[in-house]
């Protein structure tokens, strides 16, 4: 089975720190933390992660938790705000990690690593399930049930205080137009030009409208390898995990970021698309405004996603995880020509057929 994971009103926090990784801890040192510092005697592994230190403990009793490091640099307020929502959001029924307190009762405590740095750990429920990037069938079905999952999760958030989740990033839709500085790290001219020309439609069709319309805090990051599926004949999402991008934005970045990820390597992707949409409108109402922006918020994470990718490999080349999704978003966007439309048909009658809300 595969393994998981008072501020002013808005403050700067790049989603990917300018710093070096520097030395990982390792298994070795995790496994001497997690006795140290929570009670733990067990082994340790590395588990996949973009700029944090992800590790599966597995206890001798055979619980099982993730011990997380964060990188350099990280806000403590952030993951204050990030622990209290899965708090709620688990309390109110739904499948996500929760923070376990160490032995003085505090869930987040701090570590010096081998370069000095001082790194904030903490220690996570584990979910069991497989990742969606693995499931055998990705029926609509299984789509939908993603889309009720997420709008389930946003509903219970909106009145999430959101002080420490207005962030600047540009895995931020609404602050997309941030990669530009990274276009350069695409090595294909033609990849590079199609990623250019995906930002100048955003920012002239997406933006403006995107700026007006309703806020709340998100997931943000819906992607194949944080969503947990289970069952053989019928599939369906179980739980969800890794709240590093959640933030305040608009709400409708929630089901256009999870339909991004869906629709890769999809046949027919317009159809996973509908069904994400379909499951969403059952759970939280979007308006056929807000449909209409998707196909272009769909583009505009794919452009993030490969532009980022390319960053973040020249930094990180060892680091299998920040190329995931690289290739299948390329392939995607490479049919974007016409995306727009048959994009846009397949959601309007998904939302027709789920009794959408006008306006």
């Amino acid at each position: 089975m595969p393994e998981p994971d008072s501020l002013p009103a808005r403050y700067d926090f790049v989603m990917v720190s300018d710093e070096s990784p520097g030395r990982r801890f390792g298994p070795s040192r995790a496994v001497e933390l997690a006795e140290r510092r929570y009670g733990l005697c067990g082994t340790a592994r590395d588990l996949p992660s973009y700029i944090d230190e992800n590790y599966l403990i597995e206890t001798e009793s055979g619980e099982r938790f993730v011990l997380k490091l964060s990188h350099p640099g990280e806000d403590v307020r952030l993951l204050t705000a990030q622990n209290a929502a899965m708090a709620q959001l688990a309390a109110a029924g739904l499948a996500v990690p929760v923070a376990r307190p160490d032995r003085d009762g505090s869930e987040l405590g701090t570590v010096r690593d081998d370069d000095g740095r001082e790194r904030i750990v903490r220690l996570l429920t584990y979910l069991p399930g497989g990742l969606l990037v693995d499931a055998s069938s990705r029926t609509p079905e299984l789509f939908a049930s993603l889309g009720r999952f997420l709008g389930a999760l946003d509903r219970e958030l909106q009145d999430f205080p959101a002080a420490a989740l207005e962030r600047h990033t540009c895995w931020d839709l609404l602050w997309t137009l941030d990669v530009r500085a990274h276009v350069d790290a695409i090595g294909d001219p033609l990849g590079r030009a199609r990623v250019e020309a995906g930002l100048e439609r955003f920012e002239r069709r997406t933006l403006p409208e995107l700026r007006a319309l309703r806020r709340g805090v998100i997931h943000n990051d819906a992607n194949d390898y944080n969503v947990l599926v289970g069952g053989v004949e019928a599939p369906r999402v179980l739980g969800l995990i890794d709240f590093g991008d959640m933030l305040r934005t608009a709400i409708v970045c929630e089901p256009a970021i999870a339909m991004a990820y869906a629709m890769l390597a999809e046949e027919d992707p317009g159809a996973a698309a509908g069904a994400v949409l379909s499951g969403y409108q059952r759970e939280f109402p979007l308006t056929a405004r807000e449909v209409a922006l998707i196909p272009g918020l769909v583009e505009a994470r794919l452009c993030v996603s490969v532009t980022m990718a390319a960053h973040e490999r020249a930094r990180q080349p060892d680091n299998e995880y920040v190329s995931a999704n690289e290739a299948d978003a390329w392939r995607l966007l490479g049919r974007w020509r016409d995306g727009e439309r048959w994009l846009a048909l397949a959601l309007e009658r998904a939302h027709l057929e789920a009794g959408g809300v006008a306006g």
